[in-house]
């Protein structure tokens, strides 16, 4: 999760913002005793400039539409959203973050309908919920991830509280 946080700060360092952050992304290697952990496939990648915030390309822009065998649950509520049509949301940080909570969630669920279930109880700021895994991120804490794009903390907060 650390190194996964630090990948993280190393694209928005760079000015960039991922948009596909998900376990299915993230290339685990061994060697040795050593795990390294990848962020990989910047198919949706931008720059993390104003007129890309609305750039309507289909080079940029990514189709969130989502039925029954398609749930597109790492992108924030407010890319999904019809109107206003947006590529990312200010702080520029806040897309990937959200990502990242939803992934926090996913990797201590027990199934993806369990971590669904988390989620939207998070996002209504429900306190009470419990996760199974210890990745040292409190409820609280996720509830800002998955909370509104302006209160989402900032990637090297939570890489302190990791530590």
């Amino acid at each position: 999760v650390k190194q996964a946080m630090q990948a993280l700060i190393y694209l928005m360092d760079m000015g960039l913002i991922h948009r596909d952050f998900r376990t299915t992304n993230l290339m685990v290697s061994y060697r040795k005793a050593d795990i390294q952990v990848r962020v990989i496939d910047l198919g949706h990648t931008i720059l993390a400039e104003e007129h890309q915030c609305r750039n309507k390309s289909a080079v940029v822009r990514c189709n969130w539409k989502e039925d029954e065998k398609r749930k597109f649950d790492w992108a924030p509520p407010e890319v999904k959203a019809k109107e206003p049509f947006m590529n990312f949301s200010y702080p520029l940080h806040s897309f990937d973050i959200f990502s990242f909570g939803v992934l926090a969630v996913q990797l201590q669920a027990s199934g993806m309908q369990q971590a669904r279930n988390s989620v939207s109880r998070l996002m209504g700021n429900d306190q009470s919920e419990k996760l199974s895994g210890k990745l040292a991120f409190s409820p609280q804490t996720l509830i800002k991830m998955l909370g509104e794009a302006s209160g989402r903390p900032r990637a090297q907060e939570l890489l302190e509280h990791l530590m």
